[in-house]
């Protein structure tokens, strides 16, 4: 994943991050999944396993050559930029030690990072300020400007899976539905949810000076991680993002947005085959996805 500062705006950092709970504007929404489809009947809510994954794979690996353009890739926040160069040394039997005092080892770690650095200034910067304004932008709208566009939003997305051969398997709208779309994927199971919101935030705690660098200090850090711990508290870009890395699993969004509607998170270290299909109503639901 690629972004730095991409927060800096209209809001002060700490409300930007502020972790939406169901207190947020969920409680003023319609659920995603209520979307009605021309015979009645609500978003499917079951799947066939690993026939739908297995099935997934062919269709997104076809969408992406498809495409006039390539989706939009995601990678890891990692910014302690070793790299490559480390590994070229080993290979010819230089020793930690040497390299650790070399000054050309030192000069071509700084510069690793500074290429990691200006690659997290691009794509995830410029999703990150987007998410940020449209959510700034829903929570000034009315409730019945919210209710109007979330519908708008559930249809455009419903259409555009039909014509991909995909569907939308409804998770619970209670505030954890990023984390119940990513169980769905994992263990068929979306009331597994608090498994994987655990497993983002060890990611997180655990490489914080990866994440913290999109706050203002460590305490707005800090109080975003208690919050996002919490069960019903909106998961985000940088759980997403976590969870991914944590997994070692691609992860494939296909979202409401007119624009970069599909985007393909890299594991920092694929650890699987398997693959997570998921659906993004913007800014409120994610649901997840299956052969149509």
């Amino acid at each position: 994943m690629r972004g730095r500062d991409a927060f800096r705006g209209e809001s002060s950092l700490d409300d930007a991050m502020a972790p939406m709970t169901r207190a947020g504007c969920c409680a003023a929404a319609p659920r995603a999944d209520e979307h009605q489809n021309p015979s009645g009947a609500r978003a499917e809510t079951s799947d066939d396993g690993d026939g739908d994954e297995r099935a997934l794979t062919r269709k997104f690996t076809r969408l992406g050559t498809k495409l006039k353009s390539a989706p939009v890739v995601l990678t890891s926040t990692r910014t302690r930029g070793n790299g490559g160069e480390a590994s070229n040394e080993d290979a010819h039997g230089s020793t930690a030690s040497t390299k650790r005092s070399s000054a050309s080892a030192r000069w071509r770690s700084a510069k690793t990072k500074v290429r990691v650095i200006r690659r997290m200034t691009t794509t995830t910067s410029e999703r990150l300020a987007a998410l940020l304004k449209e959510k700034i932008e829903f929570e000034l709208a009315s409730e019945s400007e919210r209710k109007a566009r979330v519908e708008s939003d559930k249809g455009a997305l419903d259409s555009r899976l039909a014509r991909l051969g995909m569907r939308r398997v409804a998770m619970d709208g209670d505030g954890n539905c990023q984390f119940r779309s990513l169980a769905h994927n994992i263990f068929k199971d979306q009331e597994r949810h608090a498994e994987v919101r655990a497993l983002a935030t060890a990611h997180i705690e655990e490489r914080k000076e990866d994440f913290q660098i999109y706050f203002e200090d460590t305490r707005a850090f800090k109080r975003w991680l208690v919050g996002m711990k919490r069960d019903r508290t909106w998961g985000d870009e940088l759980t997403l993002r976590a969870a991914v890395d944590a997994l070692g699993m691609r992860v494939h969004v296909v979202q409401s947005t007119a624009q970069n509607w599909y985007l393909l998170y890299e594991p920092e270290e694929q650890k699987t085959k398997r693959s997570a299909f998921i659906s993004y109503v913007s800014p409120v639901h994610y649901d997840a996805l299956a052969e149509r």
